[in-house]
């Protein structure tokens, strides 16, 4: 998805995190056979409590990028230039 508009939900992205840290460690798309065929980031990336609980509780987030700041103006900036992608993902805990 480009552009100010919300994007379709697609059921194959995935927000996968461990449960203990708690840290987001991968995003990455399935196929239809539950395969991994795009994997978009990899690491482990501490997350706020706040964020972690809406995850825990909504189960899926919408994930927009690339920017360089969080800060909504920027975001705001890189949509008008039709330059920001976002994809809704479903959590996976482990």
């Amino acid at each position: 998805m480009r552009g100010s508009a919300f994007p379709e939900l697609d059921f194959n992205w995935r927000i996968r995190t461990r449960i203990p840290s708690p840290a987001l460690d991968e995003i990455a798309h399935t196929d239809m056979e539950g395969w991994d065929d795009i994997r978009l980031w990899r690491g482990e990336a501490k997350v706020p409590d706040d964020w972690w609980n809406l995850l825990d509780v909504a189960s899926h987030a919408l994930l927009c990028g690339p920017v360089s700041s969080p800060d909504p103006d920027t975001l705001l900036a890189a949509a008008a230039r039709g330059e920001l992608v976002a994809v809704v993902a479903r959590a996976s805990f482990l």
